[in-house]
């Protein structure tokens, strides 16, 4: 899950000092989208203690999320996750919602990594509470695809569908990014698939390829595709199966979907 960047305006001791850490955060920022994340992971912590330094409540929270951020980007989860609690004990002394929550987010998000899923779920339901009770509507969805998908990850898919279709009831009323609508949509198809509901998987997938048809999103689109292939073949749709199978091979002609795609092409075609 894409990280998101949250921005406050606080009271600080020094007005100099804060515009300067306010450049440096909006640059760590930047290095995470770049992919520079050992850079990221540097600047935060110059962020951090000149924060501290400063007694800059702004940049110290943000500086130990970036932190757990950076680190959990570049694998180093044990130290990801003493930066994430570190960010959720700061926010606790504040009066920010905002700031526990997405600090809980994070917490949740290296404790599901490190698969350890009841205290993910935790840490996931504490985020969903603090917007709900905030009603902050443009956190409620991602709150519940958060939780949504521990219980995919855990092998409960009816639950996980409850979530993703509460999820996207919410996001489609607020008219929430096109990006956010389309995942959960595919997650939606991919529970589907797992729960073995064949119908309501060929539906979901189906409106997850045309919505990654429209922001462009290629790669999700063909992985879309090719569960959308799988689920033709277990509802004994062999010649639409093939199509999409074969669609695949003609425009991505490489990678783990063209390679799986050649083999059930093989398997449709030997089949009698």
């Amino acid at each position: 899950m894409k990280k998101i960047l949250f921005i406050f305006f606080l009271f600080s001791v020094s007005l100099y000092a804060s515009e300067e850490i306010l450049k440096k955060l909006e640059k760590a920022w930047s290095l995470y989208e770049q992919g520079k994340y050992i850079e990221m992971k540097e600047l935060s912590e110059e962020i951090l203690t000149q924060s501290l330094k400063e007694k800059y409540p702004k940049g110290i929270i943000e500086g130990y999320y970036y932190l757990g951020i950076a680190n959990y980007s570049l694998g180093n989860l044990p130290e990801a996750l003493k930066y994430a609690k570190k960010a959720v004990e700061f926010s606790e002394k504040h009066n920010k919602y905002r700031w526990k929550a997405y600090s809980h987010v994070l917490v949740g998000e290296i404790f599901r990594s490190l698969r350890k899923f009841d205290r993910a779920l935790f840490h996931f339901k504490k985020a969903y509470q603090l917007a709900k009770e905030n009603n902050n509507k443009k956190m409620l969805p991602p709150a519940l695809m958060n939780i949504g998908n521990v219980y995919y990850d855990i092998g409960k898919f009816q639950e996980a569908k409850r979530y993703y279709i509460q999820a996207l009831k919410l996001a489609n009323k607020i008219n929430l990014r096109k990006s956010y609508i389309a995942f959960i949509t595919y997650n939606l198809g991919i529970t589907s698939y797992r729960s073995k509901d064949f119908v309501e998987a060929e539906k979901y997938l189906k409106e997850a390829i045309s919505l990654y048809k429209k922001i462009g999103n290629e790669n999700s689109l063909y992985e879309s595709m090719f569960y959308l292939g799988k689920t033709y073949m277990k509802e004994g749709k062999k010649e639409e199966a093939k199509k999409i199978f074969l669609k695949i091979v003609k425009e991505k002609p490489k990678g783990f979907f063209y390679k799986r795609s050649k083999y059930f092409l093989k398997k449709l075609s030997d089949l009698k």
